[in-house]
């Protein structure tokens, strides 16, 4: 993949293009519960997961977990972790409570979290070079080196979404979601907020790109509604 975007239909900023290398660069890195490699492998079965026979046949049950099978996997991430990546990338708005409370009391709450944060950058990732009309990079080069399991103080909202997070509701319901993780957390908003509005999210009017504001939010409040979004 070019991160340059140099064969793209139309320019992308050279910040963009930079800060979209990085943060792809950066699935690959330890994380704050997993590895390098698994992080690699985590975008690797992102990809796996839109071909996936046992998805596809889920996303067209009524009840998916009442279809029987297996993933179409291409690691060696355990089945608990296969599951959610596959899950979130492929049927994320059929999440229910009683199945992400299964998958947490095999994973934990922040490792959970965090792949679902894994999920959600490759996938934003991945439609923005579909959407140009590209091919999608290979996953990141694994980095050696231990995650650093340090879990961030003050996550006491175990009442509000399935994973505890911060009590503070100043803070949008989709940005709390992944406090478990701020690596992760940090890691998403940069990429999300860039894309969505560059650094003009606080205003209401914009001037810097080619869409208006209110056009740029009638657009993703549509989106948001076609993809049947949780918040």
């Amino acid at each position: 993949m070019d991160w340059t975007y140099s064969k793209s239909p139309v320019a992308i900023p050279a910040d963009l293009s930079e800060l979209h290398r990085t943060t792809f660069t950066a699935l690959g890195e330890p994380g704050t519960w997993w590895t390098g490699q698994q992080r690699a492998d985590m975008v690797r079965e992102v990809r796996a997961a839109r071909d996936c026979s046992h998805c596809e046949e889920r996303a067209e049950a009524l009840v998916p977990m009442a279809v029987a099978g297996e993933h179409v996997t291409v690691t060696s991430l355990p089945a608990s972790v296969v599951e959610v990546v596959h899950r979130v990338t492929t049927d994320a708005s059929r999440i229910t409570g009683a199945w992400a409370s299964g998958q947490i009391a095999e994973l934990d709450a922040a490792p959970y979290s965090e792949i679902v944060g894994v999920a959600a950058i490759t996938n934003a990732l991945d439609v923005h070079c579909k959407s140009l009309g590209l091919a999608v990079a290979d996953a990141p080069e694994a980095v050696a080196g231990e995650p650093s399991r340090i879990l961030p103080e003050g996550i006491t909202d175990t009442e509000s979404a399935y994973v505890p997070q911060d009590p503070d509701h100043k803070n949008a319901n989709v940005r709390r979601a992944l406090t478990m993780v701020p690596q992760t957390l940090n890691a998403f908003f940069a990429l999300t907020s860039r894309m969505y509005s560059g650094t003009a999210f606080g205003d209401l009017i914009w001037n810097h790109r080619a869409l208006d504001r209110p056009q740029v939010e009638l657009l993703a409040a549509r989106t948001s509604a076609l993809n049947e979004c949780f918040y």
